[in-house]
């Protein structure tokens, strides 16, 4: 196990990256202490980038290059500047997952909780961090935070708190997907012996309330006071898919992602140059549902931003060849903690709760980069290289 001091450094680092308003001029609090980090744990152990499963995101990073060096979008110091990011974020991901077997989780576990409660009440209260960073990290670290809690009530108290904070951050999939995710967790506390039995039924309860006007209609209503735009998408989606400029704004740039995918498909125009890609985007191409009103004041709009679709990120940016790398890292560990899911601890099994959910929440944010989401992909990382040894 890691010393006392050598822990806290990882629980400061993952505390830091949870407090995504706190800048130290135009970088992130939590990039000195990520430094110190890779300075004092990256030989241990002896490094190696090319390594069983992190190679896969390597191969991504190496793939962002190229394409980056090549792309028609030009060259610019900004490219430079993010390909430098991208290679920390990598590094991150490999120290955590090397580091994954001896660090003290409940700790680290019970920093997150404490990071994100705080992230949540001062986005609440002050309006501090954007909608979507404070929904991301809800939704992908914010589960692991109860395995440090010391008992069932208080876990059960945190995932209420979890879940409280995310409805009044009004961010729609975050908080169906956080919710999904919290219910998953709590099968834990019915049997852990019977957990594929327990998420089987829990999947069709699921499905049946998706499927019904009339139970969605008693939800929506219940937290319409708290939540109108989550209560709207519950009791009438088609207005949503119709007016809600939000919702079309995605079809939008997904329109846009599709193109360029169409255009560079093997290895995409570069890590990060999706905004700044000029194209002409092909309405006709838009869900025929879309109001042509609403449409036509977003597309006045819709220069210089974000995919909001991560996977419409790694096609446009990294191509075929990215897409099936980042393919390759990811199912492997879900395949891999299905078949172990009776034997695997209650810490990886969040682990894998969250990588469910935050694969799904990839539909509908463009979240590939970050510190936050390497810190996690580490955890993915040194989760799969513990169990996969396992394996006989």
């Amino acid at each position: 196990m890691l010393s006392k001091s050598e822990n806290n450094i990882i629980c400061l680092l993952f505390f830091a990256s949870i407090m995504v308003f706190v800048n130290i001029g135009g970088v992130s609090c939590s990039l000195p202490i990520g430094v110190y980090a890779l300075l004092k744990f990256y030989f241990r152990p002896k490094p190696s980038l090319f390594s069983k499963h992190i190679k896969w995101l390597s191969y991504l990073f190496l793939v962002g290059v190229i394409s980056s060096i090549f792309s028609s979008v030009s060259f610019q110091f900004r490219n430079a500047y993010f390909l430098v990011q991208f290679l920390y974020w990598l590094l991150l991901a490999r120290t955590i997952g090397s580091l994954y077997p001896v660090i003290d989780k409940k700790q680290m576990s019970w920093t997150i909780a404490l990071g994100c409660s705080i992230l949540g009440a001062c986005n609440l209260f002050g309006g501090l961090g954007t909608q979507n960073s404070v929904a991301f990290i809800l939704v992908v670290l914010g589960p692991l935070g109860m395995y440090g809690l010391n008992n069932r009530h208080w876990q059960l108290f945190y995932g209420i708190l979890l879940w409280g904070l995310m409805l009044f951050n009004e961010s729609r999939s975050g908080l169906v997907i956080l919710t999904v995710e919290l219910l998953f967790i709590m099968c834990l506390y019915v049997s852990k012996t019977r957990i594929k039995q327990i998420a089987i039924v829990l999947s069709v309860l699921i499905g049946v309330f998706v499927m019904s006007p009339q139970l969605r209609k008693i939800v929506g209503n219940v937290i319409e006071p708290y939540n109108g735009e989550m209560a709207l998408l519950l009791t009438d989606p088609e207005q949503v898919q119709a007016y809600d400029k939000s919702w079309i704004q995605r079809q939008v740039q997904v329109q846009k992602g599709i193109q360029i995918f169409e255009e560079y498909p093997v290895i995409g125009i570069g890590a990060n140059n999706f905004t700044p890609m000029d194209i002409r985007i092909n309405e006709n191409a838009i869900s025929n549902k879309v109001d042509a009103n609403a449409l036509q004041a977003v597309m006045k709009r819709s220069d210089n931003r974000s995919t909001h679709n991560t996977y419409i990120t790694l096609l446009s940016e990294f191509g075929v060849i990215g897409t099936t790398l980042w393919i390759l890292f990811i199912f492997p560990f879900l395949w891999l903690m299905y078949k172990r899911l009776k034997t695997i601890n209650d810490f990886e099994y969040m682990i894998l709760v969250t990588t469910i959910g935050m694969s799904v929440y990839f539909y509908t944010i463009a979240a590939l980069y970050g510190t936050v989401a390497w810190l996690f992909y580490g955890l993915i990382y040194g989760c799969y290289k513990e169990n996969s040894n396992k394996v006989l």
